[in-house]
């Protein structure tokens, strides 16, 4: 147990790369205070939250109060190897958004703080057999370098894509317009049945604007499953959707500061008119208005389109 002390001085031992002045600001005592067991563990506490340190030693000597500290090693560079599917800015990337990077602090949890964010990285292409190597080695200074050695393994392959809840539409309808696919006798050329996160958000937006441009506006896009099979090679994809009902254009109107005349858009808007609600038709309404006004020099002008819905009528005011 420590005794009492009246601190004279506070003296740091150990410091490399950690400025004395940053210690010392964090240290939750001062000279001229009386410090004893309670305020050593506080000491030893805040000093170890700012994650600069592995070890830290406190002792008295008269009032004299000595810390010592060993500080945990920074990062001087991370090299990649083995990798060509994702590129090695990508990958450091994904590891400087984890606070992984070239000047960051090596903790104990860095290496496995790699290994699995570089993983993530592989599984989100469909690449669940990835596994990745870290090595360090010790650098002058207090200072590692780090190796990481990368087996991208294979990407697993879409074995079937399911579509629930679509009456409307045949799955070959839907499928379409996807750019992932179950795979054919070109799919070595088109890569349509490797997976990856990317192709299946976009999949899941070409699926919500195949609804949206044929007039269901309350299309709901209910759950999206991933599945993989025992061996990790394989990958199962089932939608759950709703298709909600057909609504049609009723009336259509514009609002705002409009600096033009009726005369230069009302054909265009009206040419909705009574027709099947499309949201590719108003996002090409939205563009004809930016252009004619960035034509009259309103670079910056906002339009957007917006249906109000009669969901007695099945109808949508479009303003």
């Amino acid at each position: 147990m420590h005794s009492s002390v009246l601190i004279e001085d506070i003296r740091i031992e150990g410091l490399q790369r950690v400025s004395l002045g940053s210690v010392l600001d964090t240290v939750p005592v001062t000279i001229g205070d009386k410090i004893d067991e309670t305020d050593y563990q506080r000491i030893i506490r805040t000093l170890f939250s700012t994650g600069q340190f592995d070890d830290i030693q406190l002792r008295a000597e008269g009032n004299i109060l000595y810390v010592t500290v060993k500080e945990r090693p920074t990062i001087s560079s991370i090299r990649i190897d083995g990798n060509s599917a994702i590129k090695t800015e990508a990958l450091l990337a994904a590891l400087g958004s984890e606070g992984v990077s070239e000047g960051s602090v090596l903790k104990r949890a860095t290496l496995d703080l790699i290994t699995r964010g570089l993983q993530a990285q592989y599984s989100q292409q469909g690449r669940y057999g990835a596994t990745v190597e870290v090595k360090q080695k010790d650098r002058p200074r207090n200072r590692v370098e780090v190796g990481i050695v990368v087996d991208e393994g294979e990407s697993a392959t879409i074995e079937s894509i399911n579509i629930l809840g679509n009456k409307l539409f045949t799955d070959d309808e839907l499928l379409r317009s996807f750019e992932l696919g179950e795979g054919s006798i070109l799919s070595f050329l088109t890569s349509d049945n490797q997976y990856s996160r990317e192709k299946l958000q976009g999949d899941i937006e070409n699926l919500e604007s195949y609804y949206l441009d044929r007039g269901y506006l309350k299309f709901s896009l209910e759950s999206t499953q991933v599945s993989l099979t025992r061996d990790r090679k394989g990958i199962h994809i089932t939608f759950g959707l709703i298709e909600g009902d057909q609504y049609t254009v009723s009336e259509v109107s514009v609002i705002g500061n409009i600096p033009i005349k009726a005369e230069a858009y009302e054909t265009v808007i009206q040419s909705q008119k009574n027709k099947v609600y499309s949201q590719a038709a108003i996002t090409a309404i939205e563009e004809f208005f930016t252009t004619v006004l960035g034509n009259e020099g309103y670079a910056f002008a906002e339009v957007k389109g917006s249906p109000e819905i009669n969901e007695d009528t099945q109808e949508v005011d479009l303003v």
